[in-house]
C-alpha cells in the first residue's frame, strides 16, 4: 500500500511540477529586431530590412517561432496549415509574424523554393544567428513556439498553439476580451 501510495504521490509531483513545452525570459518583444533579417515570400527573396508596415490598428502581435531543431524545408511545405488558423483567430485584432532560424545546411534560395511550394504567401523572416531566440531567451522542447504580444511588445502569451488546445482557447479569449490583462 505504501509503495502505491508513493508511486502515485510521485507521479502527481511529475505532473504538477512538469515545465512548460515553451519559455521566455523577455517581457518585451523588439519587433525592430524583424527590420534586420532576410524575409522571404513565396519563392521571392525580399531585402534584408523588408519593409513590413507595424499595423498600430490591431492590439496584437504573434511570432511563430520554429528553431534549427527540425527540417527547415520540412517545417516550411507545412506553413501553409497556418492559413486555417489564421481564419479561425482572424486578422482584424493581430499582426502576423512568421520567424524561422533555418539550419545552417539551408541557402535562402533553397528556402524561398520550398516556402513556394507551399503556397504560403505571408512573408517568413530568417534568422540565422539566432539572434531572436538569445536576446529573448527562448526555449523550446519541440524547437517550436508562438508568442502572443500587445501592440507594443508586451508578452501576453507564450506557448505551443498547433499542438495545445488550450493555448488556443486562451488566445481567442485574449483577443476577444473575454478577460482583462
Amino acid at each position: 500500500m505504501i509503495t502505491r501510495v508513493t508511486a502515485l504521490f510521485f507521479i502527481c509531483c511529475l505532473l504538477c511540477c512538469c515545465r512548460q513545452d515553451v519559455q521566455i525570459e523577455s517581457k518585451q518583444i523588439d519587433f525592430s529586431l524583424f527590420g534586420s533579417f532576410d524575409a522571404i515570400r513565396q519563392g521571392e527573396i525580399l531585402d534584408k530590412g523588408f519593409p513590413f508596415s507595424e499595423d498600430e490598428a490591431k492590439p496584437f502581435r504573434l511570432i511563430h517561432f520554429d528553431g534549427p531543431a527540425s527540417c527547415s524545408t520540412c517545417l516550411l511545405k507545412q506553413y501553409y496549415l497556418w492559413d486555417e488558423l489564421i481564419s479561425h483567430l482572424g486578422e482584424d485584432k493581430i499582426k502576423y509574424y512568421f520567424l524561422l532560424e533555418p539550419r545552417k545546411e539551408y541557402t535562402t534560395g533553397i528556402l524561398a523554393e520550398t516556402l513556394d511550394e507551399g503556397y504560403f504567401s505571408r512573408p517568413v523572416f530568417l534568422d540565422r544567428e539566432g539572434v531572436f531566440a538569445s536576446e529573448n531567451g527562448l526555449s523550446t522542447r519541440t524547437g517550436s513556439g508562438d508568442i502572443l504580444t500587445d501592440q507594443k511588445g508586451t508578452v501576453l502569451f507564450v506557448g505551443d498553439l498547433r499542438n495545445d488546445l488550450h493555448a488556443y482557447s486562451y488566445i481567442r479569449r485574449k483577443i476577444s476580451g473575454s478577460f482583462a490583462n
